[in-house]
């Protein structure tokens, strides 16, 4: 197994301008669409590694479900 991958500054910098151009939520949402459309078309043949696949698709999709706003993070921890 490869050692844990850590973020650049670079990198960071990419993940902040693909937040500029859309939400976390929005890209989630496109993610699960495209993910559910791959998945009722190719359900016949569906990759031999696609457990795997499918498990990075949720670790990606939980993780974009807890990136908000700082404000929005502000308010829910002053609930």
């Amino acid at each position: 197994m490869p050692p844990p991958f850590r973020l650049t500054r670079a990198g960071i910098r990419k993940v902040n301008n693909l937040l500029e151009f859309a939400s976390p939520e929005e890209l989630r949402n496109t993610l699960i669409e495209i993910y559910h459309t791959y998945i009722i078309q190719q359900h016949h043949a569906l990759p031999v590694n696609f457990e795997t696949m499918s498990g990075q698709m949720y670790i990606l999709l939980e993780t974009l479900k807890h990136l908000q706003p700082q404000e929005e993070n502000r308010d829910r921890n002053a609930r």
